[in-house]
């Protein structure tokens, strides 16, 4: 039996493929839910107080209201909080602590007060090169040269330089997106860690950007081969350690 995988790619998906194809089979293809963690449930809350934050009017976007929303939303999250760290009031505190830090750190990298974006948060879903692909953009602006700057915020630590390019492709990936939607040139792209206050940023080159769009179709290309064979491997690493499937994963049982 043929499987089907989603009609649409997305960087995290690319990401999660090339990490390891048994991991993308059990999340994309057989829809087997990760449950939430400490670290992504940070990021998860990070995303949606930046995201209202930055819808306000500019002189609105103050420390003080950052902290008013900041404790509006996590009334939202608070029970899923609790469930997640099994209640341990020692975790949740440090939850909150980190999720304002990453707030904090904005004023290191910009003065909200004087940006404005064209969207946050805004879904893109286009076709590149052939193959369909969805993202959802952080932040992202056309600027008054007419190009496309894209944002990304990250609440995790500064990855090391050798592993840097990843995440910038997956900003390519927006940007191609933007880029196409508008037909404007693309421009500037930013990563903001916002546990350390550290932005990362680059202006992709066109071999850049054709680069990942040759991925794009490959890896189309090497899930829809999988599918017809049925037969998606595992691919072994130090990430396995923490990986929600190891539970069911041949290679990791043995």
């Amino acid at each position: 039996m043929t499987l089907k995988a989603p009609d649409y790619l997305s960087a995290s998906s690319i990401s999660t493929f090339h990490q390891c194809p048994l991991k993308y089979k059990y999340s994309r293809i057989d829809g087997i839910k990760e449950p939430a963690t400490f670290a992504t449930l940070v990021g998860t809350i990070v995303h949606e107080i930046l995201e209202v934050f930055y819808k306000l009017h500019p002189d609105e976007r103050t420390v003080q209201m950052a902290r008013y929303l900041a404790g509006d939303i996590w009334a939202k999250f608070q029970d899923e909080a609790g469930q997640t760290v099994r209640n341990k009031q020692e975790e949740i505190r440090d939850m909150r602590w980190q999720i304002w830090f990453c707030l904090e750190n904005v004023w290191k990298l910009e003065d909200p007060q004087t940006i404005n974006f064209d969207g946050t948060e805004t879904e893109f879903n286009r076709a590149i090169d052939g193959v369909m692909v969805k993202g959802i953009i952080d932040r992202w602006d056309i600027d008054e040269q007419g190009k496309v700057n894209i944002g990304d915020y990250k609440t995790g630590k500064v990855p090391r330089r050798q592993w840097q390019g990843d995440k910038f492709d997956q900003l390519i990936i927006y940007a191609i997106l933007t880029s196409d939607e508008f037909n404007k040139p693309i421009g500037n792209l930013d990563l903001l860690y916002l546990k350390e206050g550290v932005r990362l940023s680059c202006v992709p080159t066109e071999h850049d950007i054709q680069r990942v769009k040759q991925q794009i179709v490959t890896t189309r290309a090497m899930i829809d081969e999988r599918c017809e064979s049925g037969v998606f491997e595992a691919k072994p690493s130090t990430l396995c350690g923490w990986c929600h499937f190891k539970t069911i994963c041949p290679v990791w049982s043995k």
